[in-house]
């Protein structure tokens, strides 16, 4: 089966188990899919004939529309399909539902989705010349997201070097001009940073980054020295704290500025890097973070892989992290993420982390005024709308909810969860409404104040 064949295949399979999240939660996680992977062609090669490609491998009678980005214009300023629940996360959920009543059913649909990932990254490598990444021609990608992009630098084929990973695969990666400084790209990029709910401590650090980078770039350019820019970083801060969508954003913007070929993100746990004998963490190790050359590894609880048994391998995983690190050191940037003070444990298991960890980003708790904002995109984005003594009983509940916040409380998480429950609460209200055909439309989209879980 070629690879062609097999793709279409692994989607239309992903699509079962869509239909499926979505019989369970009650989110529309077609779409999910749909975004996610699209939007992964399009950071891989600023194409539009690229998109139109992917698309292509879709079954005929539900292949998605690259326009419904534009038509959906909210789920660009919120973090309800990447921070909340990630992709990866919504096929794990799969496995492990079925895991309960049979706990040896394989990790399908994780291996699943991975499937699609390393297809998709055969099938639209940026150095393949078929790929026309000039097209200017936006008319079906004409959201925020695509704006502009058509003018981004796409590198030039003289600067090409050779993947020292297992696949043998030539990145193209941009040369050190002026123009990357400028891109449109990077704007879109930074726009979008500063366009995320609160995070300012965080997103003043990465502006930091971004200027030392860009600076450090331009002087390469004109032929001269500059001292190493931290590359690797810590996201510290508690669970839904926009670590995971940040760290995407800054995918985009080193590869922006031409420091990472590909500027794809790879996510990992624990789980994916150590094995469960002697020998196995090297060999899953590497080949993780072989899928994350010329692009981000972001490694979330990385302080799991420091335990103190010695005879935990989660200490092999981190001297190959290590070693890899150093051989990939133009091409790789790893971001590992957790609690602070967790973060500070794992950064002490090995001599040789704090001397590739050098740059540590706090992201703070999210204030009452900003979950509510949160609570409101979120809700947005799926075409609903708070009355207002909703909106009034869900301001309070948040202003009460952070004098403190009760202890694991996971911020944009939780928010996501709560408005969960007040979906499905509004749907066992309006069904029991005797002429349900007659509801209107401002009716199904209006989630009023007894909806809500608290």
């Amino acid at each position: 089966m070629t690879v062609e064949s097999s793709l279409r295949q692994n989607l239309l399979t992903a699509l079962g188990t869509c239909d499926f999240l979505h019989e369970l939660t009650g989110w529309d996680m077609r779409r999910k899919l749909e975004y996610t992977l699209m939007m992964g062609v399009w950071n891989r090669t600023r194409s539009e004939s690229a998109v139109q490609k992917f698309i292509a491998f879709f079954p005929r009678e539900s292949r998605p529309e690259s326009a419904w980005i534009h038509e959906n214009p909210t789920v660009l300023n919120t973090n309800v399909f990447d921070d909340s629940v990630s992709l990866d996360e919504d096929f794990q959920f799969a496995d492990h539902f079925f895991q309960i009543a049979d706990p040896d059913f394989p990790n399908a649909n994780q291996d699943l989705l991975h499937a699609i990932h390393d297809q998709i990254d055969t099938l639209f490598d940026p150095g393949r010349t078929d790929l026309d990444s000039s097209d200017a021609s936006m008319s079906n990608l004409s959201a925020k997201q695509f704006a502009e992009v058509s003018q981004a630098p796409a590198g030039t084929k003289e600067d090409q070097r050779e993947d020292e990973s297992a696949t043998g695969k030539k990145e193209t990666k941009s040369s050190p001009d002026d123009s990357s400084l400028s891109s449109s790209a990077l704007q879109e990029d930074l726009r979008q940073l500063d366009a995320l709910t609160g995070l300012e401590e965080a997103k003043n650090e990465i502006h930091t980054l971004c200027d030392l980078l860009q600076i450090s770039r331009l002087r390469q350019s004109r032929g001269l020295k500059s001292a190493p820019a931290a590359r690797h970083l810590i996201f510290s801060g508690n669970p839904g704290t926009g670590k995971t969508t940040t760290a995407r954003i800054v995918a985009r913007i080193y590869k922006d500025l031409g420091f990472l070929s590909r500027g794809t993100f790879v996510e990992c746990t624990r789980g994916d890097l150590v094995g469960e004998y002697i020998g196995s963490t090297a060999m899953k190790t590497k080949k993780v973070i072989d899928k994350a050359i010329g692009g981000v590894l972001f490694i979330d609880e990385a302080y799991a892989l420091a335990r103190s048994s010695e005879r935990d391998f989660g200490h092999e995983a981190i001297e190959v992290l290590l070693r890899e690190m150093e051989n990939h050191r133009d091409d790789l940037v790893v971001i590992a993420a957790g609690y602070p003070a967790e973060m500070d444990r794992f950064l002490d298991s090995n001599p040789g982390l704090r001397s590739r960890f050098t740059t540590c980003i706090h992201f703070e708790d999210f204030l009452p005024d900003q979950l509510f904002s949160i609570f409101e995109h979120m809700a947005r984005a799926l075409d609903y709308t708070l009355s207002p003594a909703a909106a009034k009983k869900a301001g309070a509940y948040f202003q009460q909810l952070t004098r403190p916040a009760p202890k694991g409380f996971a911020n944009a998480r939780d928010v996501r969860t709560m408005l969960e429950k007040a979906i499905s609460r509004q749907a066992v209200r309006l069904v029991r409404n005797p002429d349900l055909l007659q509801l209107s439309s401002k009716e199904l989209q209006t989630l009023e104040s007894e909806d809500l879980p608290f």
